[in-house]
């Protein structure tokens, strides 16, 4: 008498290959959304970086932190931006493959041959300006605007 229980390798097999042909079917139509995410949370993130970079020069009280973005391609598009204070580095960040910040749509680097922000203790930013993501897979863009006073820090759709 044969009670065996269990699956048989083919039987996994085919259910494996019926899985892997439904997902590639999905694909197409999910790619869309998987694309969109990915400027979201780059945008965000930097939002917050530089949210934390503002508190950070208000905590340390007559510390300068600065927000130097690097890494241009010779297009005009920094892949990568580095949060620092006093010569030390708190954060790094390298972008998603794809997203990028826009030194021709973005204002900083115009006035500021360095291409970095400054932020003071009374949380002030220098310059004030707009910063671009791009995504060069869609063509979507996301813009940060970074206001002069008090610093707002806010995103921008289009």
């Amino acid at each position: 008498m044969n009670t065996r229980k269990g699956f048989t390798l083919i039987e996994t097999l085919c259910s494996i290959f019926i899985i892997i042909m439904i997902s590639s079917l999905c694909y197409p139509q999910i790619k869309p959304y998987v694309t969109k995410d990915r400027l979201d949370v780059s945008c965000e993130e930097l939002i917050a970086d530089l949210r934390y970079a503002k508190m950070t020069a208000i905590c340390k009280n007559k510390t300068t932190v600065r927000v130097l973005f690097f890494n241009d391609n010779g297009k005009g598009e920094y892949s990568e931006y580095m949060i620092y204070s006093d010569s030390k580095a708190i954060r790094k960040v390298k972008l998603p493959d794809n997203i990028y910040i826009s030194r021709n749509k973005s204002t900083f680097s115009k006035i500021d041959a360095e291409n970095r922000l400054i932020f003071y203790s009374k949380g002030n930013v220098n310059p004030p300006c707009k910063i671009t993501l791009i995504d060069k897979e869609t063509g979507r863009e996301k813009s940060i605007t970074l206001t002069i006073g008090y610093t707002r820090i806010m995103k921008v759709d289009k």
